[in-house]
């Protein structure tokens, strides 16, 4: 589970698939199984705890194996850390494909050939969920997507690419510096694992080419390991509501960038 304050991967569980359902039995399970909470976002019209603006977080969640419920371990820091700081997120799930002899996990389309055939799919059951939550509580002032891991990679793609149209990114123990095409530039946050070995450098590589590109953003290191932090989430949620940016946000907006 990892020490208090934050959550790592647990050790395998029974099935996901079978015995047990996907979401985590604290969120609520949207079509497409995309797991929901609402940690204190409010009604429409109502600030969240502390007086903020309604956010809702899309969490792109890390490497999953089939018949697991590693997941659970993610969705539970985001329960906690959605009360702490109020807001609502959306967790959905990954596609499931093939690793040869390393066996299938559930990961995110990383490579261009995955994006092409999965990307759009994805991005418009993300976009059904928010609207589905919207019809019943009322529409978000801001949306941010926040990958660990695996999905910290997909979502700095994402991120680079102007491929969504939210309001800002967070990207926690991962990150990729790849070619950057999106003209309208949103904040990002970039927690640096500094005890995972295998992460910080390519974190570290992101930020300093945002740097370099005079990308608006924001790198913090912290003594942690992969995992998913309370200290990451608490300063990229800060960071990403001190930005400007439009009173409301959907994530289906398609790339022209």
């Amino acid at each position: 589970m990892g020490s208090a304050g934050s959550v790592a991967l647990a050790a395998p569980g029974k099935s996901a698939e079978s015995d047990e359902p996907w979401c985590e039995a604290q969120t609520e399970t949207l079509p497409d199984d995309v797991c929901y909470f609402d940690g204190g976002a409010g009604k429409s019209g109502a600030a969240g705890k502390s007086g903020q603006r309604r956010t809702l977080v899309v969490f792109l969640h890390g490497v999953i194996p089939p018949n697991t419920t590693w997941q659970w371990t993610q969705h539970r820091a985001l329960v906690r850390e959605a009360k702490q700081l109020g807001f609502a997120v959306l967790m959905p799930r990954a596609p499931r494909r093939s690793y040869g002899r390393k066996g299938e996990l559930y990961s995110w389309p990383t490579a261009v050939a995955a994006q092409r055939v999965e990307e759009d799919g994805l991005v418009e059951s993300w976009s059904r969920a928010q609207k589905l939550v919207e019809s019943r509580d009322g529409r978000f002032d801001e949306v941010f997507v926040i990958g660990f891991s695996s999905g910290a990679y997909y979502a700095s793609s994402l991120a680079l690419r102007g491929r969504l149209d939210v309001d800002g990114y967070a990207f926690l123990a991962g990150g990729t510096s790849g070619r950057a095409t999106a003209t309208a530039r949103k904040p990002i946050y970039v927690g640096v694992s500094a005890r995972d070995k295998q992460t910080a450098p390519d974190a570290r590589g992101l930020g300093g080419a945002l740097t370099r590109w005079g990308w608006p953003h924001r790198v913090r290191e912290e003594a942690v390991g992969h995992t998913v932090a309370d200290v990451h989430m608490a300063h990229a949620l800060g960071y990403l509501r001190s930005q400007p940016h439009a009173d409301h946000a959907g994530i289906d907006r398609k790339n022209t960038d």
